[in-house]
């Protein structure tokens, strides 16, 4: 599947209920159908974008952080600016910002003294027990 995918790619996603552009649809070199099973009668767009790109980045994962370092630190920039609600967080997001940004987490998961406090009250118990 990667060389079926261009160096450069736009992904569009959208509400079935709207419809690509024909600027859009003329400029695009395939459409993609995401077939579903069950009781399934649509997706949410957040989960198709999600299935969409996840599949995009699995059979082309040499093509992630591929933006030149120039480009990449202007759209940090713009971002963290974007993202600040407050002029403390527009301090320290600007501290991140020329820094390079924030390190990635090495673990996404809650803390495990989370997690267990969970299960201790009972209120988040896993379906199936491993043995």
């Amino acid at each position: 599947m990667a060389s079926l995918i261009a160096p450069l790619s736009a992904t569009e996603c959208h509400r079935s209920n709207l419809a690509s552009s024909k600027a859009m649809l003329a400029a695009a070199d395939r459409r993609v159908f995401l077939p579903m099973y069950g009781f399934t009668e649509s997706f949410n767009v957040s989960v198709a974008a999600a299935l969409v790109l996840q599949r995009l980045l699995d059979a082309a994962h040499e093509s992630r952080g591929q933006l030149p370092a120039a480009e990449l630190a202007a759209l940090r920039l713009q971002w963290y600016t974007e993202l600040a609600r407050s002029d403390e967080q527009l301090r320290t997001f600007l501290e991140l910002a020329r820094a390079g940004g924030a390190a990635p987490f090495a673990d996404t998961r809650r803390p495990e003294a989370h997690r267990a406090e969970q299960r201790a009250d009972g209120l988040r118990k896993a379906s199936f027990q491993c043995e």
